[in-house]
C-alpha cells in the first residue's frame, strides 16, 4: 500500500510524470500515444489496486495469536521430524497409529485373522511350488540331454551332465521346494560330483557356453566372459567353439580370451593383448585390429613367428568366411 500510493513519491505519482511529460508530445506521434494510453491503464489499476489494500488494512496483527501459530508450527514440525515425515504427512501418520493401536488392542483377533491368512498363504505356496517342481523336472531333462549332445561336439563326448533336484530343508523355501545343482562326471562310470569341484578351468568354460547357448533365447545376460575355453582343443572342434561364440553373441554381448586362431577369427571384433616389459615395469597393451592387422595376428596364431604366404591365405580365408 506504501508503494502504490502512501509514500512520496509512490507509483501512482511517478506513472502521473511520465503521462505529464508525454501528454505534450503523444498526439503527434502514433507510438507515443499508445504508450500514453498503457501508462494511464497502469495508474488506473495502481489507483485501484491502492483501495483494494486499503480495504484490508483490519487484517489481525495480534502478537499473542501470532506467537500461539508459530508454537503450533513448530510443534508440528517437530512431531514430522521425530517420525521421520513431512508435516503435511502427519494426518495420515495419525491415521495409521491409530489403525496399529486398535489391532493390538484386540491381539487374540489379530492373532486368528493372521493364522488364516497364513493357512491360505501356505495352500497357495504349495500349489505354485508344486507348478514350479514339475517345470523344473521337465525341464532339467531336457537340459541335461541338450548340453550332454553339445559337449560331445566340444571333446567332451565322455562327460555325463546332471541336473540335480535336491530337496530344501525348509518347507517355504523362497526358491522353491528343491536347490537345483549342476553336476558333472567328466569320465564313463564315475559318480557326477559338483561342477565347480570336478571340471578342470577348460572344461567348466566349455559346459559353461554349452549351456549358455542352449538357453540364450530364454534367459540372456548382458555380457558372458569366457578364460581358456579353448584349453586342450584344436582343429574343428575349436572351430566349433568359435562357432558357438559367435551363435550366442547374437543376444549376449561375449568377451573370450583365447589363443586359437579357429576361434578368434569367428570374432566381430579383435582386440590384440600384449606385455610390455622394461627395466622399470612391465605393463599391458590392449590394440583394437582393424582387418589386415587381424588377418596377420590370426596367422601368427596359426603358424607361430614365421609367417608365409601360405599362411597369411590361410588366415584371409579364415577371417572371411565368419558369419556376419
Amino acid at each position: 500500500l506504501d508503494l502504490c500510493s502512501e509514500r512520496e513519491p509512490n507509483i501512482g505519482d511517478l506513472l502521473q510524470q511520465a503521462i505529464h511529460a508525454l501528454s505534450d508530445t503523444a498526439e503527434h506521434h502514433a507510438g507515443q500515444r499508445a504508450a500514453l494510453e498503457m501508462l494511464e491503464s497502469a495508474r488506473i489499476q495502481v489507483e485501484e489496486a491502492g483501495l483494494e489494500l486499503k480495504s484490508h488494512e483490519d487484517i489481525d496483527r495480534d502478537p499473542q495469536r501470532l506467537a500461539e501459530v508459530e508454537a503450533r508450527l513448530d510443534a508440528l514440525h517437530s512431531v514430522a521430524r521425530k517420525h521421520h515425515v513431512q508435516a503435511r504427512d502427519l494426518p495420515q501418520l495419525q491415521q495409521d497409529l491409530s489403525e496399529q493401536l486398535q489391532q493390538l488392542a484386540a491381539p487374540q483377533e489379530r492373532l486368528e485373522a493372521l493364522q488364516v491368512e497364513l493357512e491360505e498363504l501356505a495352500i497357495k505356496y504349495q500349489k505354485l511350488a508344486q507348478q514350479l517342481s514339475k517345470r523344473r523336472s521337465k525341464g532339467a531333462k531336457k537340459l541335461q540331454t541338450q548340453v550332454e549332445a553339445l559337449l560331445k561336439e566340444l571333446a567332451m563326448g565322455g562327460c555325463r551332465f546332471v541336473v540335480e533336484l535336491a530337496p530344501q530343508d525348509n518347507e517355504m523355501h523362497p526358491t522353491g521346494q528343491e536347490q537345483v545343482n549342476f553336476l558333472i562326471a567328466s569320465n564313463p562310470g564315475s559318480e557326477p560330483g559338483p561342477l565347480n569341484r570336478i571340471a578342470s578351468g577348460g572344461e567348466l568354460s566349455r559346459i559353461s557356453l554349452a549351456i549358455q547357448v542352449i538357453t540364450a533365447q530364454v534367459a540372456a545376460v548382458p555380457t558372458v566372459v569366457f578364460d581358456e575355453v579353448d584349453v586342450g582343443i584344436g582343429g574343428a572342434t575349436a572351430e566349433i567353439v568359435g562357432q558357438l561364440l559367435h551363435q550366442l553373441s547374437v543376444n549376449t554381448q561375449v568377451l573370450c580370451v583365447t589363443h586359437q586362431a579357429q576361434v578368434a577369427s569367428q570374432a566381430d571384433q579383435h582386440l590384440q593383448v600384449s606385455k610390455v616389459v622394461d627395466a622399470k615395469q612391465a605393463s599391458t597393451h590392449i590394440t583394437a585390429l582393424d582387418e589386415d592387422r587381424r588377418i596377420e595376428e590370426v596367422a601368427r596364431m596359426l603358424g607361430g613367428v614365421a609367417i608365409t604366404d601360405n599362411t597369411l591365405a590361410h588366415a584371409r580365408e579364415m577371417v572371411h568366411q565368419r558369419p556376419h
